[in-house]
């Protein structure tokens, strides 16, 4: 596949926004793009982690450090959809058919120094019917840090491992948490990189993630057996990404730093809208006609924000 990269002064601004699942203040009277509304405001400055939509058009945040889901109703109306007080971390989302599943941390995966460590965090994968009433917690093996994390159909999950390459399969009806695929060159390699994956996508018969170590977007073909196909696919080089989302046709877009930044299936990268609140992840919504994310960083309450896709 060729690869486009995006321009020289746009990639060194992207980068300067540091390692994924960083922070992104906004700057203290800084303009933002006005092709950003805001979709709702949170009560504070909570940090938010990932985001998802379930098909009645209902989105689902978790709240990374105040242990919740909360539900946005089409209307911008919000209520805590569920508490997970055992967590010390709420981090991914994905919104199945009929229940709504989480990956939380039950361990401390911050250092004193402030940068994460992800080989022991306790995690679950926790799967809620659509009530908020819990109907299984599964935990992952001891060393493994489920972090992005979707939906593929017919009770299939697919999570990417912050402690290493792998990509992980998750059937919420037999619980059964196997490796899908595994590449040590996305393992972390300490003390310089300290992720292994992040985002992860399953978009028209690919596994998407975000290898953190090799700076880039990439996919894997799921084969007719249901099995990894080949090789890691670079879909983009040269951005450091977090959580992200991948439309129908095949663009990819996500928060970096304070751009937010379309994909194509081409690899060309564009901005598509400058300045903006970061943040660490993004949804395209069902009609893919919007690109919603949550922000974080700063003293200022969070929002859901979002941009049309042009």
């Amino acid at each position: 596949m060729k690869i486009r990269m995006i321009s020289s002064a746009v990639l060194a601004a992207a980068l300067l926004a540091g390692p994924a699942m960083a922070q992104t203040p906004p700057v203290a009277g800084a303009p933002e793009s006005t092709a950003a509304k805001a979709f709702y405001t949170f009560p504070d400055a909570a940090p938010t982690e990932n985001i998802c939509q379930q098909p009645n058009g209902d989105i689902y945040v978790t709240m990374m450090d105040t242990k919740k889901v909360v539900k946005i109703s089409p209307a911008g109306v919000a209520s805590d959809f569920v508490q997970v007080p055992e967590a010390l971390s709420v981090i991914g989302v994905a919104c199945g058919d009929t229940e709504i599943a989480i990956s939380i941390f039950t361990k401390n995966f911050r250092t004193p120094a402030g940068g994460p460590v992800f080989t022991d965090t306790g995690t679950h994968l926790k799967f809620y019917d659509l009530a908020g009433k819990l109907k299984a917690d599964v935990a992952a093996p001891a060393d493994v840090a489920i972090n992005g994390f979707d939906y593929a159909g017919n009770g299939t999950y697919y999570g990417g491992d912050s402690n290493s390459g792998t990509v992980f399969k998750i059937d919420s009806r037999t619980h059964a948490i196997t490796p899908w695929f595994r590449d040590a060159s996305f393992n972390p390699t300490p003390p310089n990189q300290l992720f292994g994956l992040n985002g992860v996508r399953a978009k028209n018969g690919w596994v998407y993630f975000s290898g953190i170590a090799k700076n880039g977007l990439f996919k894997v073909k799921i084969g007719a057996n249901g099995a990894a196909e080949g090789g890691a696919v670079p879909v983009q080089m040269g951005l450091r990404i977090d959580d992200f989302d991948v439309a129908d046709d095949g663009s990819a877009y996500f928060p970096n730093g304070r751009i937010l930044f379309k994909v194509a299936p081409n690899g060309l990268v564009t901005p598509i809208a400058d300045p903006i609140q970061g943040g660490p992840s993004a949804l395209v919504s069902n009609d893919n006609k919007t690109v919603y994310w949550p922000t974080r960083g700063g003293n200022a309450a969070q929002r859901v924000m979002q941009v049309s896709i042009p």
